[in-house]
């Protein structure tokens, strides 16, 4: 084996190398550590205080994250404090309202139940607007006047369209009774508040009023022409001021379709020569209560214009005729049903018929029906009161 001998030169490259290779594997651990001094035997001076620091950052770090912490935690229990606010508040209104007989939801509720396909309506433009587009099911959210319908008309209703109340979904209380109406006024001939010339509508719980100063040409409160149509739970009130038309041409609900009645029917004419309900094919459903309520002379509280009216059984008809008119009236070639349960009770005054059939009409008579005459006497200047039934 023979040796190697270096020179002195050769000495110095080579330590030089080996120099060169540490310092390049120091700074590839830097580089890699992203850290400068890595242990103590780099820099014991600077690696304990770059420890103490680090230790330092760290309990910082977790004192912000348990700060945010807390930050969140009061953010949570502010929003908690206010909506709990709010309930109180809520549950105050109701309780108040409750208290005195009055409670309706907020408009937002009946939104949700009447979905993507309905509208729940507050104004007359809101009204028209959802009747014209097709909605399927409108909900009448507060008081809306059309005012005078003279030009624009009243409101015609699509196929199967629902025109309905608050209280349709719920019993809310006696506002919710009186909450949803719709009045209208006329100074011309032929308008109608609502018309139902489609098939499969229905009108619920609603208050209806409307005044026509000239009767003729048919002026109703609802005048139905389409089929299967549905009248419940409504309040009507109809006021005619022309005295010289036909009550033909006048009435509360006037039908020329079959049309159904049913749940609370509350109805107000005032005026000459006007009938409650005028028309044919109409039925009064098992849970039915009607109360019609004539004013004026040649008043008729159902005027039965051919085909024929059933009465079912559970049905209550009242009819109280404050005129010279009749309670139960036909034009001709009709028949009333009373069938087995139903009650029809009849008042009226001294000048009124309770029942008054013409031209091949009929009245079969099943269930229970009741006519009351009041004739009131002046007697030494006291009213007596007799009563023949």
């Amino acid at each position: 084996m023979s040796e190697i001998s270096l020179t002195a030169s050769m000495r110095s490259n080579l330590l030089s190398l080996q120099q060169i290779a540490k310092l390049q594997d120091s700074t590839q651990l830097r580089l890699s550590t992203g850290l400068k001094v890595n242990s103590a035997i780099d820099n014991p001076s600077s690696y304990y205080t770059a420890s103490s620091l680090n230790n330092r950052a760290e309990d910082l770090s977790a004192l912000l994250d348990s700060m945010g912490q807390s930050v969140q935690t009061i953010k949570a229990a502010t929003e908690g404090i206010e909506k709990a606010e709010d309930l109180l508040s809520q549950m105050k209104a109701i309780a108040e309202q409750v208290n005195t007989g009055v409670y309706v939801p907020e408009k937002s509720y009946f939104e949700k139940l009447v979905g993507a396909n309905g509208a729940v309506v507050s104004t007359a433009e809101e009204l028209r607007a959802a009747v014209d587009s097709g909605k399927e099911e409108i909900c009448v959210y507060g008081k809306i006047d059309l005012g005078d319908i003279s030009t624009s008309g009243g409101i015609n209703l699509k196929e199967n369209q629902k025109l309905v109340g608050v209280n349709y979904y719920g019993n809310f209380g006696s506002e919710g009774e009186e909450f949803s109406s719709i009045s209208a006024t006329a100074t011309v001939a032929g308008k109608n508040l609502i018309d139902i010339t489609k098939t499969g509508c229905l009108i619920s719980n609603l208050n209806l009023s409307y005044e026509n100063d000239i009767a003729i040409g048919g002026p109703a409160v609802i005048r139905v022409s389409g089929s299967n149509a549905n009248l419940a739970n409504l309040n009507i009130k109809a006021v005619y001021s022309d005295d010289s038309r036909n009550y033909i041409d006048r009435s509360a609900i006037s039908i020329n379709a079959s049309t159904q009645i049913g749940g609370n029917l509350d109805i107000n004419v005032s005026g000459s020569l006007g009938s409650g309900i005028f028309g044919h094919e109409i039925t009064f459903l098992s849970d039915s209560l009607t109360n019609i309520k004539t004013f004026g002379s040649g008043s008729q509280g159902v005027y039965l214009n051919g085909t024929r009216c059933d009465i079912n059984s559970g049905a209550i008809l009242n009819i109280e005729n404050n005129g010279s008119g009749n309670g139960l009236y036909t034009g001709g070639n009709a028949v009333y049903n009373i069938n087995s349960g139903a009650i029809v009770n009849i008042v009226t005054s001294k000048n009124a018929a309770g029942i008054s059939l013409r031209h091949n009409s009929q009245i079969n008579i099943m269930g229970n029906l009741q006519i009351k005459v009041i004739v009131v006497f002046l007697h030494r200047q006291q009213i007596v009161i007799t009563e023949s039934i």
